[in-house]
């Protein structure tokens, strides 16, 4: 059993564990948003700044006619060719990065994913000292025979799991089942180390 509750533990470093969507405002600029509530947000600010149908249609007319007059055929079709073959690279690396050991589902960012990409370097540090500790108390080390010990790594490993939620919180990034379910399967484990370390005692 107990070697099960430690292979799960480490499974869940690969499930969602936060809130990721990142996106273009279409003036070619990025954003990043951990937060479900700010994709309403920045959508409702990308309808405000939709321009008219009519504005678009003549801005392209009159484009169209000012590279027809600026620019020689070939111009356009190496143009034309570059603009494909950019599109087509990005469309397959996006395609590529989509559901990875990264990126579990569309928008969220797994435990390895968070060591990444997270909002800001303390969660990354608390995940990183999680997993090396998961880590640890997975492989069979001489020290590690100690029930007392065992105890110790647990409490220090729910430590960094309680860190990261409260710097998701207080860095209004939303959390994901992953994260409870790895600090669920830890407590789990230090009251079955905690259990069986009253038997051997008593």
């Amino acid at each position: 059993m107990r070697i099960t509750l430690r292979l799960l533990t480490i499974l869940c470093y690969f499930l969602p564990f936060t809130f990721y969507f990142s996106g273009c405002d279409g003036l070619l600029s990025t954003y990043t948003l951990y937060n479900e509530n700010d994709v309403a947000e920045m959508l409702q600010k990308h309808d405000s700044v939709i321009v008219p149908a009519d504005t678009v249609i003549a801005s392209t007319i009159n484009a169209t006619d000012t590279i027809k007059h600026s620019f020689t055929n070939s111009a356009l079709k190496d143009t034309v060719q570059n603009v494909t073959d950019t599109t087509i690279s990005s469309t397959a690396h996006s395609i590529i990065n989509h559901y990875s050991i990264f990126n579990p589902t569309e928008f969220s960012l797994s435990g390895l994913g968070v060591l990444i990409w997270y909002k800001n370097q303390a969660g990354e540090i608390a995940i990183a000292l999680s997993l090396l500790t998961s880590l640890i108390i997975l492989i069979p080390f001489k020290f590690l025979r100690s029930a007392r010990r065992k105890q110790y790594l647990l409490l220090t490993n729910i430590l960094f799991v309680t860190t990261f939620v409260i710097d998701s919180f207080i860095s209004k990034v939303t959390l994901l089942w992953g994260a409870w379910m790895l600090l669920a399967l830890l407590l789990i484990q230090y009251l079955v180390e905690r259990k069986d370390s009253r038997k051997a005692s008593g």
